[in-house]
């Protein structure tokens, strides 16, 4: 943001007068600028690096839950998942957004997070669009035509308006509303993500951000990728090691296959989530969140995933214990990156509880704060 100024010529023996009062003038104006550029940083740049961030799945959630969400320390809600097709219509699973009014009876998922939202207007809730269910979404962006009606439709639902209900004396009842904050794409295929995926996914945030206009300082944009997303392309060699995150001995087709949208776009998205776990307990996250950090030039906007489910591994399947989820998530905030993400909240697969995932995750956050 510039202002120039022009100087009328004035009488030579004014000038002298005018000068020192220019100079001034400019010292002011100078100030003034300065105090512009600082008031209108985006709203996400003033926040605190240090994110903890739950991805809330629309199955899986108890009756009640919308109670135990008070207790999560978690600033950041991404719910589970969207899909959209090329006319631009957009869907989350289970109507998690889109409830059926009954005075006696709203579904729990949608309680949860606009409770958590209505109660926590500081915190963010977001849509997660994508994952391994919903790949075929990132086929429907493949031309100019269809991205302007997809981004339409993820800016419509940036600007809808939720009813929050509560209960009083037996019945819902509307206490208010809340807007959702935020896009995250999870960008995961079951192949390989080609380039042009890479250029037609950018694109199309780079359109939301254009069409959410001065709302978009207010909005986020997250990218969710593979963890080995951001090695070297060679280590897809698996007798290449130098740098690489996945060392067994069958390398993976995933090495470097979001190097092209990270590095283009890492003043588009707000954060980045690597998907560190599903690669077996000799995965080296250190060496992923490295590689990613160098990608987009700034290890705050880096964040580590971890997950209290069970995942997947070469030599079989495996559940990550607490001690070392929350050994990671001290080790992220003490090597300065952006914090961590947790799946999942809601869905799991070990009988865990609804409080106890709370708890856990609360054990998580409590440990990166206390980091040095």
């Amino acid at each position: 943001m510039q202002r120039w100024y022009k100087l009328t010529k004035l009488a030579a023996n004014n000038y002298l007068n005018v000068q020192a009062k220019g100079d001034a003038m400019k010292k002011l104006t100078i100030a003034l600028i300065i105090s512009c550029s600082t008031l209108m940083q985006p709203v996400f740049s003033a926040q605190a690096t240090q994110r903890a961030i739950s991805y809330l799945t629309s199955w899986g959630i108890p009756s009640l839950a919308e109670v135990e969400i008070a207790r999560s320390n978690v600033d950041t809600l991404i719910l589970s998942f969207g899909q959209w097709d090329a006319q631009g219509n957009i869907q989350v699973s289970d109507g998690m957004t889109t409830p059926s009014f009954d005075s006696y009876w709203i579904s729990s998922s949608y309680l949860t997070w606009t409770q958590f939202k209505f109660d926590n207007p500081n915190k963010k809730v977001m849509v997660a669009f994508g994952g391994q269910t919903y790949e075929g979404i990132w086929e429907k962006i493949n031309t100019a035509a269809s991205r302007e009606l997809v981004a339409t439709g993820l800016v419509n639902l940036l600007n809808q308006t939720f009813p929050v209900y509560k209960k009083n004396n037996g019945q819902y009842q509307k206490i208010g509303s809340v807007q959702l904050d935020g896009i995250d794409f999870d960008f995961e295929k079951a192949a390989r993500l080609t380039a042009d995926e890479n250029a037609n996914l950018l694109a199309l945030a780079q359109l939301v951000r254009q069409k959410l206009g001065s709302a978009s300082s207010t909005k986020l944009l997250s990218l969710t990728t593979y963890h080995v997303g951001a090695d070297p392309v060679e280590c897809a060699d698996a007798t290449v090691t130098q740098g690489c995150s996945y060392v067994e001995t069958a390398s993976s087709s995933h090495h470097g296959e979001v190097l092209p949208i990270l590095s283009a776009g890492k003043n588009t998205f707000d954060f980045f989530n690597v998907m560190a776990y599903d690669a077996g307990q000799n995965f080296k996250y250190d060496v992923a969140m490295s590689n990613y950090a160098q990608a987009v030039a700034d290890p705050s906007k880096v964040i580590l995933g971890t997950t209290i489910n069970s995942q997947w591994g070469p030599t079989g399947s495996f559940v990550e214990t607490q001690a070392n989820n929350i050994a990671r998530a001290k080790w992220q905030a003490s090597n300065n990156y952006g914090g961590f993400f947790v799946w999942t909240l809601g869905s799991n697969n070990q009988g865990m509880t609804f409080a106890a995932q709370v708890d856990y995750i609360n054990a998580m956050i409590t440990a990166a704060k206390g980091a040095n």
